[in-house]
């Protein structure tokens, strides 16, 4: 479980994506980029959650988070892509200052990350 209380509204599912629809809407004749939030992949029977997903969500919603300061090394080491301690497991939303800004996997103590390469500090 990733959610305290699960997202509510209209799923659609396009090949291994998924995404949150808003409203009801027919798209069967409608070429769409996004159709709506998207949530993320479904891969070999899991869910893989998305970045919008994290940034989307309320923090008190996440079931497991850690939250690092703004001036903490740990954040800098997360934000450059690097691997940070974590007493988690499974997903976990990582917050600065309280904020929500991506997500890592929890296991064995440690946080694997998955903030997106294309938003890494180099």
């Amino acid at each position: 479980k990733t959610f305290k209380v699960p997202h509510k509204g209209n799923f659609m599912q396009f090949g291994d994506h998924l995404y949150l629809l808003h409203k009801e809407i027919n798209l069967d004749k409608i070429r769409v980029i996004r159709a709506g939030l998207y949530m993320g992949m479904l891969k070999k029977g899991r869910f893989e959650p998305s970045h919008a997903l994290a940034l989307a969500t309320a923090p008190e919603n996440f079931k497991n988070t850690i939250n690092l300061p703004t001036n903490s090394p740990e954040l800098l080491k997360y934000l450059k892509g690097e691997v940070i301690k974590c007493d988690h497991s499974g997903w976990v939303c990582v917050l600065a200052d309280g904020f929500p800004i991506g997500w890592g996997k929890g296991v064995n103590g440690e946080l694997k990350n998955h903030f997106p390469k294309k938003f890494r500090l180099h």
